[in-house]
């Protein structure tokens, strides 16, 4: 019976402090993050007010928002979509429809899952001193990057390369 009472007890108090302590969230939650070899989960884990820098010329008309400056020459918008938690812009080859690029904006409370099965590289890069993981399986090349929690998704069939230098020419637009 004392048993019963104190493991109750320890439910109560362990549900009270995930539901009302933001910190013991963000804890508990980490824990149930991993990379297994089939895909990786990736979640921010705390939010933080970044400082921008404005910069003309964007290839994205978005505001108050990270978006890259460079789009490999070739490549327009083909699709938008902006909500709540995401905004995605869709970029294809005006020469060849099946190049494309997806840039994709996640809120801070969104967990994005990359298929890193079988993956030919899986692979953690610097981007402008933050860590970000490059994936490239079947000719997708996928980098996932935060940015002052945000979290930046570029994907393609393009090079390497033009993913990197997509990455490293993100800006903030007020």
């Amino acid at each position: 019976c004392m048993a019963s009472a104190a493991i109750l007890a320890i439910i109560i108090a362990f549900s009270v402090a995930f539901m009302t302590v933001d910190a013991f969230r963000v804890n508990v939650l980490n824990l149930l993050i991993s990379i297994e070899p089939e895909y990786t989960t990736i979640q921010l884990t705390e939010r933080r007010e970044g400082n921008g820098e404005n910069n003309n010329g964007l290839v994205v008309n978005w505001s108050q928002a990270y978006v890259p400056s460079y789009i490999p020459e070739g490549f327009e918008v083909s699709d938008s979509i902006v909500t709540q938690s995401i905004k995605r812009m869709v970029f294809t080859d005006e020469q060849n429809e099946t190049r494309f690029i997806t840039y994709t904006i996640f809120g801070s409370s969104s967990t994005v899952a990359v298929d890193t099965e079988n993956a030919q590289v899986n692979e953690t890069i610097k981007i402008g001193g933050r860590d970000g993981m490059l994936v490239i399986k079947n000719s997708v090349v996928t980098l996932a990057l935060e940015m002052n929690g945000h979290l930046i998704l570029i994907q393609g069939m393009i090079s390497r390369d033009e993913i990197i230098n997509i990455a490293e020419s993100i800006v903030y637009r007020e």
